[in-house]
């Protein structure tokens, strides 16, 4: 019985450091007009990255060999970041698209952008960047400015110094199955079902802002 109860500490320890796939599924419910077979597949791939990340953390300790140990830690930014990514990209999900006027960035956006509807223009204006990558609205850690950027892959091209905000999958698997190659009309439902309170949390948390020195916009359209 005490071997029994070590062996399960044992275990209990060992799987407490690996990573758990956050569960989307009831983004099935609150995008009811994104295909529920596309978004099976696309969660599936996100708990395939979060497998690597877990494979990859468990080999690179134990690993001798040098070359197999320096490509496992050039893989590792690519497993990983993919992994994040998604999680920021599915966790803004399954809103109204309706961005609140008494909110820190909605300033910030309105001071930018001039309106939602620019905004969206300008990221569609980015998804027709040939590739597969991201499209990624960041906001800077010092002074809380945001700007759109282009990210390929999962990690060439994140900005140092910038936290991402807003962030929308560009890879295929995202959108090809139910909009083809028209990635406008797949813009256009994620913000439709984007939920901007959780990236302003994100803003006010990330770029240090302080959440009640907000401004109030008079004109404001969504």
């Amino acid at each position: 019985m005490k071997r029994i109860f070590c062996f399960l500490i044992i275990i209990g320890s060992l799987s407490a450091d690996l990573i758990k796939p956050i569960d989307f599924s009831s983004l099935k419910k609150s995008m009811p007009k994104l295909n529920s077979k596309l978004l099976e597949i696309h969660l599936r791939l996100y708990k395939g990255y979060v497998a690597q990340v877990n494979f990859i953390d468990s080999k690179m300790d134990k690993e001798t060999d040098p070359f197999m140990l320096q490509s496992l830690r050039k893989q590792y930014g690519f497993e990983y970041d993919g992994m994040v990514l998604h999680e920021l990209y599915f966790g803004q999900l399954g809103g109204t698209g309706i961005m609140p006027k008494r909110q820190k960035l909605t300033y910030k956006i309105l001071k930018e952008y001039f309106s939602i509807d620019r905004l969206k223009e300008k990221v569609k204006s980015y998804a027709k960047i040939r590739g597969i990558g991201w499209v990624i609205l960041f906001g800077n850690i010092k002074n809380g400015d945001i700007k759109l950027s282009w990210v390929a892959d999962h990690e060439k091209g994140l900005l140092a110094g910038w936290v991402p905000l807003c962030v929308i999958d560009l890879w295929e698997h995202a959108y090809i199955a139910q909009f083809g190659l028209n990635k406008s009309s797949y813009v256009d439902l994620v913000f439709e079902y984007m939920d901007w309170s959780v990236i302003n949390k994100r803003y006010i948390k990330g770029c240090n802002i302080d959440a009640n020195a907000y401004v109030k916009t008079k004109k404001w359209k969504n």
